[in-house]
């Protein structure tokens, strides 16, 4: 925020170079994230996208699931 806000008035050329790195920067790590995803894919046969793993779970949901699993062994 501090790149965008400008209290001198003056202008600040760099400031939209350092925000157009960080954009880029984004984007490649969005680009190695597919690419790592498509190399899992065809080594396991199975695709690891929209895959929640366990912590990134909500708590309600995990607290749900757990109790259903202790009904499960009760019966």
């Amino acid at each position: 925020m501090r790149h965008l806000e400008n209290h001198e008035g003056e202008p600040r050329q760099e400031s939209f170079h350092v925000l157009f790195m960080t954009q880029s920067l984004e984007r490649a790590g969005d680009h190695a994230k597919n690419l790592v995803e498509e190399v899992c894919h065809f080594v396991t046969g199975r695709s690891v996208r929209h895959v929640l793993r366990a912590f990134d779970k909500p708590v309600e949901q995990m607290f749900i699931e757990d109790l259903k699993r202790r009904q499960k062994n009760v019966k």
